[in-house]
């Protein structure tokens, strides 16, 4: 009675990973893919370019690019806001780590929509989405030769109308996060279990009338949740049939970036069932395992909507 109920958790993932190593256990394959979510405007810090404002940003990206060139296995999905962060600061105020964004972009990782000014899309007209997207569209062509037809919202802000708003603009799919933390978006909407956890499924609309693949986004909170990358995969590997993706998307500017890829990487990278990809790589590649339909504003924070 007094073991908390993470508590419970751990020793219930512990006993798994356990048995598992005793009586060898088949593993299915897991894949991983990790998201940059980089925006150098911040409400709640400065805009000047240093530790008070988006130099912390820069810094951190460069830690993990950093660390990353050890890995080249591993893959990004990178989403940037196009009129601060694009536009303006990456290229004035860090000329090269731009470069090496671009060149990771041109070799392996993807690059996918956000918002070209952070906006919030469901306040805007038709006449006003359509035109943020094809701003951003342009944007993100010109600066990398190709973009995924993804989309990160941003701070998850998800209203059902956008599902059919993107598809008509030829967005295909979209991440909402299905966090354990406060930073979720649909969790407390649409229980998922199973398959359903890590592997695209259809949104709906509440009409019926549009659809749109929606991935469930975690991020680094679950990390600590299953007390490392690892033995994250190998729940998931031992526990869901077929194939299964843990995408891990967080701000770029966390400063846990580098710290869970130093502590947690060397170990994922060993297991034999593990395999890194990115979001959009997956998608392609694996059909939608269910369908749901989401009635309410989303957006992270405290549970409640826009609210938050």
């Amino acid at each position: 009675e007094l073991v908390t109920r993470s508590g419970r958790l751990k020793l219930a993932l512990a006993a798994m990973v356990s048995v598992c190593l005793v009586l060898g256990c088949e593993y299915e394959t897991v894949y991983f893919s990790f998201g940059q979510h980089v925006d150098f405007y911040h409400s709640y810090r400065g805009d000047s370019p240093d530790e008070e404002g988006f130099g912390k940003d820069i810094r951190v990206i460069t830690e993990t690019l950093d660390f990353l060139e050890n890995y080249p296995m591993v893959k990004m999905s990178w989403e940037f806001d196009s009129w601060q962060t694009l536009e303006q600061r990456l290229p004035e105020y860090a000329p090269e780590l731009f470069d090496r964004i671009k060149a990771r972009i041109a070799e392996k990782d993807e690059v996918r929509f956000q918002s070209w000014s952070g906006s919030l899309v469901s306040a805007q007209t038709p006449e006003e989405f359509a035109a943020s997207v094809g701003w951003q569209r342009r944007n993100l062509l010109d600066l990398f030769g190709k973009v995924e037809n993804g989309v990160y919202p941003q701070e998850m802000m998800h209203t059902p109308s956008l599902i059919r708003a993107y598809r008509d603009l030829g967005i295909e799919w979209v991440s909402l996060f299905y966090s354990a933390s406060s930073f979720t978006a649909f969790r407390n909407e649409v229980p998922l279990s199973g398959r359903e956890l890590y592997n695209p499924l259809w949104m709906e609309t509440p009409e019926g009338d549009a659809r749109m693949i929606v991935l469930p986004t975690y991020h680094h909170s679950d990390v600590a949740d299953f007390l490392g990358m690892a033995s994250w995969a190998r729940v998931v590997g031992a526990s869901a049939p077929g194939d299964s993706l843990i995408f891990i998307n967080f701000d770029a500017d966390g400063e846990s970036w580098p710290v869970i890829l130093k502590l947690f990487l060397p170990g994922l990278v060993k297991r034999p069932f593990v395999k890194f990809c990115t979001p959009g790589e997956y998608i392609a590649e694996h059909e939608p395992v269910g369908t749901i339909v989401l009635h309410r504003d989303q957006a992270d924070g405290v549970f409640d909507g826009y609210s938050s």
